[in-house]
C-alpha cells in the first residue's frame, strides 16, 4: 500500500468507526470491534465489515452478512464442555474463538473513487445488512428447523462439516452427526477446534453416544 493510500486508509477507518457506532444506535444492534449483531427471534445475526483498495484510486467498502440460530452455540458449548461461555455477555457469540460456526447469507459491496460518498455508502451497508437478515429469516419462517434443513442442503461453505453436525445435533439427529463426525476422524480430522487434547468431531462422538444411549 502506497503512503498516500495509508493515509486515506487511516482516514476511512476513523470515518467507518464513528459511523458503525452511530448507525448500530440508530438502528438497535451491537457493535464490537469490526462486527454489528443482535438477536432477532431465535436467530444470531452478524454483520462484519471492512474497507479495501481495489486498485490505486477504488475505495471498497463491504459487509458480510452471517446469521446462526441463537442455540447453535449453547449446544456448541455443551458439546466442548464449555458451558459457562453461555453466561457471558452477547458479544462472545461475535467475536469469541470458541464459538458455533455461522453462515454467510451474502456479501455486500460498494466501490468508490473518492470519500465524498463514503458515508452514504457505510450506511447503505447497514441498510442492506438489516433488510438481508431480515428476508432470510422471513425465508425460514423464523424457524430453526428450517434453518437446521436449509443448511445441511448447502454446500462449499466455512465450517461447513462442523456446522451440519450442530444442525443434525439440533434435530435430534445424533446417528447422522456420529456418522459424519467418525468418518472425518477416520481420515486424521478432528475438526477446527480443540479443548484439552480433544477436538470437536471427538466431542461430538462422546456426546452422540451419550445422547444414544440415552434414546
Amino acid at each position: 500500500m502506497k503512503k498516500e493510500q495509508k493515509a486515506l486508509f487511516k482516514e476511512i477507518e476513523k470515518i467507518q468507526e464513528k459511523a458503525m457506532r452511530e448507525l448500530a444506535k440508530e438502528f438497535g444492534l451491537k457493535k464490537r470491534s469490526i462486527c454489528l449483531f443482535k438477536k432477532v427471534g431465535d436467530f444470531f445475526v452478524e454483520g462484519v465489515y471492512s474497507t479495501n483498495f481495489t486498485d490505486d484510486t477504488e475505495i471498497s467498502i463491504s459487509m458480510n452478512c452471517n446469521i446462526k440460530p441463537f442455540s447453535y452455540d449453547d449446544l456448541f458449548w455443551e458439546v466442548f464442555d464449555m458451558q459457562e461461555n453461555a453466561k457471558e455477555p452477547m458479544s462472545l457469540r461475535a467475536v469469541g474463538a470458541f464459538v458455533a460456526p455461522i453462515y454467510t447469507i451474502k456479501e455486500i459491496r460498494i466501490v468508490e473513487n473518492s470519500l465524498e460518498k463514503i458515508e452514504d455508502d457505510i450506511r447503505q451497508t447497514v441498510i442492506g445488512f438489516i433488510d438481508t437478515f431480515k428476508t432470510f429469516i422471513n425465508s425460514m419462517e423464523n424457524n430453526v428447523d428450517n434453518f437446521n434443513k436449509f443448511v445441511i442442503q448447502q454446500t462449499d461453505f466455512y465450517h461447513e462439516d462442523l456446522m451440519k453436525m450442530l444442525a443434525y445435533l439440533h434435530s435430534g439427529k445424533y446417528i447422522s452427526a456420529l456418522n459424519s463426525a467418525n468418518e472425518l476422524i477416520s481420515k486424521g480430522d478432528t475438526g477446527p477446534l480443540k479443548n484439552g487434547n480433544k477436538g470437536i468431531y471427538e466431542y461430538i462422538v462422546e456426546y452422540c453416544e451419550k445422547k444414544h444411549s440415552i434414546h
